[in-house]
């Protein structure tokens, strides 16, 4: 299966977008730091790795090949970016309310959003779709599915649908890496 574009709603989505290797070690590199992950609450009911990532090696290289078609797509000016990444690991009953990623402190710089979607095969969980809202408030969700990417402005509402995950282990839970390019 190829890299492709979803192109009809507010988001583009690209499957493939690490080779398969290096998706999988990010997930290890992931999985290695489980003790570092921390609990967020309140609309944000999830574990969070308590500092940005520095930008990892395949991913960071992949981001910036992307950022001219990104720009292009929606219109956005990326030229010298800034980047922000975070690693967030989502299971069972975890879930993050509707928000825009603008909101709050020094959040107002963020001009894309994405979401970069890794997890054990075979998935072990049910749900956690990120769902996109355009700007006429029409839902778009868009299914976490292993190696693939989706960006949108960082200003559109969005939300983590709730997720369910029997086995409750932490390998085996919707891990995403969260860039935000200002």
């Amino acid at each position: 299966m190829g890299m492709f574009t979803r192109r009809d709603g507010p988001y583009r989505r690209f499957t493939d977008f690490l080779p398969a290797e290096t998706a999988e070690q990010v997930l290890i590199q992931i999985l290695d730091r489980q003790q570092d992950f921390c609990p967020l609450t309140g609309n944000r009911n999830f574990l969070r790795l308590p500092r940005p990532l520095d930008l990892l090696p395949g991913f960071s290289e992949k981001l910036s090949t992307m950022l001219p078609q990104i720009q292009s797509v929606f219109g956005i000016d990326l030229m010298q970016p800034e980047i922000e990444l975070y690693v967030h690991a989502y299971n069972d009953g975890t879930h993050f309310a509707r928000h825009a990623d603008t909101h709050g402190g020094g959040n107002w710089r963020r001009r894309i959003s994405c979401v970069y979607y890794v997890h054990r095969r075979p998935r072990a969980f049910d749900g956690g779709d990120l769902v996109v809202y355009d700007r006429r408030g029409s839902a778009h969700a868009i299914p976490a599915e292993h190696n693939s990417a989706v960006f949108f402005p960082a200003d559109l509402l969005h939300e983590v649908r709730r997720i369910t995950c029997c086995s409750r282990a932490f390998a085996d839970s919707r891990f995403s890496i969260n860039v935000w390019i200002m």
